[in-house]
């Protein structure tokens, strides 16, 4: 069940229904929205519901044990045993099959995963709900939750299902405190700013990532060396457009969709493609996965602590790039990132020892914004190629000036020039839209959304799945 689709909005709002029918009972509530989560996650695979079970369970028995221990070292000790076990699944199906021969080392019970693992059978969503699960126990660890969670509120939080296959990573101090009050369906100014938010992530999704991904995307990283070195470049940079609304649109959708019922869910980006450095790039990109490392990962090592704060950061920026995937593409992709930001840390050092600033401004700024989004979209050819060869296929490519044609349609160089335009208007712009569309009277913004979801689903486009869906 995408979450584009009819019946994803279906479920939304049977699910507003019934909270509404069930105003008086909050543990029908919460058993009401497990129930529905399981259900939307059967859709994938029935059998993936264990895999979610068990890393639920596992993190919540280790919260719980960390809360109850007598002290620091076995608090350790249970954080550790924890973490380890939860993370099994994950490192199982995503880097055991690029160990040549390791399924076959599996034990007889566990030749289920080799089964799954050999017809690509991917448990949809477990790099993310498996980090929103560890939350729970380090977050106790640190003295952040108060007090453990009840079973049922746990459940609730662990398979909500609007962030339960793409995020965004919803920390455990961050959702579970929802819980604890009464559970309220959105009202007038809350809907409003949900219908905005889904029509909003349609559009990104529908209209823009899949248009640019069919039309010019998909070609050039398929058959790099069909195409000429304008084509290649343009898609380089429609690839960066692509990933950014296609996920910032998925974030859209389901932020609306849990606010209709109720929930907050955590923003996931601060106009990334404004940034001015590799570092500001990381502060404002898929948030809720990079301060996650951040604060579970790089803090965890020291930091900027002791020293080691280059080490510390070229290992959190490779262990982002594996989360991505097992291949040796987004090793590179995050060593890259990390080398990166070491380099800008070591330079802002020096300049602020000499008394200057390291600030940007005016043309600068402009340059230095360009510079940045550059780098950032020839660095994620890795992250879209198959293997490193194809990239280095591409790059090969882009010296191939025989042809600048275009085999694209008039609407494609149309909407990459809308996602470029919207993406490096200022930062007010889109605050400013969202301001005047809860202004509108409510039956216009219901129309407005309406013929928003209308052009998305009439549109004679073939369907791409969410791209973050493979991680």
């Amino acid at each position: 069940m995408q979450v584009t689709s009819p019946a994803f909005f279906l479920l939304t709002i049977a699910g507003c229904l019934l909270l509404l029918l069930l105003r008086k009972s909050e543990t029908s509530k919460k058993w009401l929205l497990i129930l529905l989560s399981l259900l939307f996650y059967a859709t994938y695979d029935v059998r993936f519901i264990l895999i979610l079970g068990f890393v639920g369970t596992v993190s919540h028995f280790t919260g719980n044990r960390i809360f109850a221990a007598a002290d620091h070292e076995e608090r350790s000790r249970w954080l550790w045993a924890g973490t380890i076990v939860g993370l099994l699944p994950l490192l199982l199906y995503k880097y055991l099959p690029v160990i040549p021969g390791a399924p076959n080392l599996l034990a007889p019970d566990l030749r289920i995963l080799e089964d799954w693992i050999g017809a690509g059978l991917w448990p949809i969503g477990i790099s993310f709900y498996t980090f929103q699960a560890l939350s729970y126990p380090f977050d106790i660890h640190r003295g952040r939750l108060k007090k453990p969670a009840p079973a049922l509120d746990y459940a609730c939080f662990i398979t909500f299902f609007p962030k339960l296959l793409v995020g965004p990573i919803s920390r455990a101090t961050d959702f579970l405190p929802q819980l604890e009050r009464p559970i309220r369906i959105a009202d007038g100014s809350q809907a409003s700013t949900a219908l905005f938010l889904i029509a909003q992530g349609l559009i990104k999704k529908l209209v823009i990532a899949d248009i640019l991904g069919n039309q010019f995307v998909n070609p050039a990283f398929a058959h790099p060396e069909g195409h000429a070195g304008p084509f290649l470049l343009t898609a380089i940079f429609a690839y960066s457009f692509q990933v950014y609304f296609d996920l910032s649109g998925y974030t859209d959708i389901v932020r609306g969709a849990a606010r209709l019922m109720g929930f907050e869910l955590p923003i996931n980006f601060a106009r990334p493609y404004l940034a001015a450095s590799i570092s500001n790039f990381w502060q404002r990109w898929h948030i809720s996965m990079s301060s996650f490392f951040r604060d579970y990962l790089y803090f965890a090592l020291g930091g900027a602590k002791y020293g080691n704060v280059y080490v510390n950061l070229l290992i959190t920026f490779v262990a982002i790039g594996m989360w991505h995937g097992s291949t040796l593409n987004f090793a590179l992709y995050g060593l890259i990132h990390g080398s990166l930001v070491c380099w800008e840390r070591y330079r802002r050092k020096s300049t602020e020892r000499r008394g200057r600033r390291d600030d940007p401004q005016g043309a600068g700024l402009v340059v230095a914004i360009a510079a940045t989004f550059t780098i950032i979209s020839f660095a994620r050819i890795l992250f879209r190629a198959d293997t490193v060869e194809k990239c280095l296929s591409i790059l090969a490519g882009l010296t191939n000036f025989g042809d600048f044609r275009m085999p694209v349609s008039d609407v494609a160089f149309l909407v990459l020039g809308l996602a470029a335009l919207s993406s490096f208007l200022p930062d007010r712009w889109m605050p400013d839209l969202e301001g005047r569309f809860a202004r509108w009277p409510a039956p216009v913004q219901a129309m407005a959304a309406g013929c928003a979801v209308f052009v998305c689903f009439v549109l004679p486009t073939s369907p791409v799945a969410f791209i973050y869906a493979r991680f």
